[in-house]
C-alpha cells in the first residue's frame, strides 16, 4: 500500500506477529476460537440449530414487510423482507449442498424442512418444498435404506421400498 492508506504505526504494533505464518494459519486459528467460544457452529447439526433456530419464527409469520408509522398512524418507513427464494438461497442451499455425503445430516435436513414446510406461509412453501424434494431424492438415490427407514419412522407409514437396493436390478 502506499501513503496515505497505510493504518497509523499504534494500529500496526498491536498486530505485530500475528500474521508471520500466514493468513491462512491466522484464520484457522480465529476458526478454533470461534468453536470453542460457541460463536461459530462446529457441526451440521448445529448449523442446522442454527438455521431452524432462525428461520423458524420467520416461518410462523405471514410478513412480506414491515411498517412504522407515526403517532397520527402515518406510515413513515416500509422495509420490505427478503422473499422465501432468498432466504432458502441463503440459509438452506449451502447446507443442503454440503450434506449430499452425509445421510444423517440428509435426515436431520429433511426433518427441519418438513417443520418449517407445517409452519412457512403460502409464499414459502413451494421453495421449501422444492428443497424437501431434493433432499428425498438423493436420500433415496445414494442411501437406500437410510431413507426408506427413516421414511416410515417420520410419517408413521409403512417402509417403501427404496428404488434401488445394491444387488437388486429393477
Amino acid at each position: 500500500m502506499h501513503a496515505p492508506h497505510h493504518v497509523a504505526k499504534e494500529w500496526a504494533d498491536r498486530y505485530a506477529g500475528q500474521f508471520d505464518d500466514g493468513w491462512d494459519a491466522y484464520r484457522e486459528r480465529v476458526f478454533a476460537r470461534q468453536k470453542e467460544l460457541g460463536i461459530m457452529p462446529a457441526t451440521a447439526a448445529q448449523v442446522l440449530d442454527c438455521l431452524e433456530g432462525l428461520l423458524g419464527p420467520l416461518a410462523a409469520r405471514n410478513a412480506t414487510a414491515g411498517q412504522v408509522a407515526d403517532a397520527d398512524g402515518v406510515i413513515r418507513v416500509m422495509l420490505n423482507l427478503p422473499h422465501w427464494d432468498d432466504f432458502a438461497r441463503s440459509c438452506l442451499d449451502d447446507i443442503i449442498a454440503a450434506s449430499a455425503d452425509s445421510p444423517m445430516v440428509l435426515v436431520r435436513t429433511r426433518d427441519l424442512l418438513t417443520r418449517l414446510s407445517r409452519t412457512a406461509p403460502s409464499s414459502g412453501q413451494k421453495v421449501l418444498a422444492s428443497r424437501l424434494r431434493w433432499v428425498e431424492d438423493t436420500l433415496a438415490r445414494d442411501f437406500p435404506v437410510v431413507w426408506a427407514d427413516t421414511a416410515s419412522a417420520r410419517d408413521g407409514r409403512p417402509t417403501p421400498d427404496p428404488p434401488w437396493v445394491p444387488g437388486r436390478l429393477s
